[in-house]
C-alpha cells in the first residue's frame, strides 16, 4: 500500500483547513487576554501621566496657565 491510497487530496485539503482554524480557536482566549491587559495597562500609564486627579485636560490646563505666566513675565 503506497501513500498515495492512504491520502486522497479532499482528505489533505480538509486537514489543511482544519489545521489552522484549531490553532486560531485555540489562541483567541490568549489573544483576548493579551488585548484586555494591553487596555488596561494603557489605562493605567494614562492615569499616571495625567496627574494627580487623572485628568487629561485638567492636567492640559496647568501647561496652558505656565505657559501664559511664562508669556507675562
Amino acid at each position: 500500500m503506497s501513500y498515495r491510497d492512504q491520502y486522497t487530496l479532499g482528505g489533505l485539503a480538509l486537514y489543511a483547513a482544519i489545521v489552522p482554524a484549531v490553532v486560531v480557536a485555540l489562541s483567541a482566549p490568549v489573544v483576548t487576554l493579551a488585548f484586555a491587559a494591553g487596555a488596561l495597562t494603557a489605562l493605567a500609564v494614562s492615569h499616571v501621566r495625567a496627574g494627580d486627579d487623572g485628568s487629561a485636560a485638567a492636567n492640559e490646563d496647568v501647561r496652558a496657565s505656565a505657559r501664559t505666566r511664562s508669556v507675562e513675565r
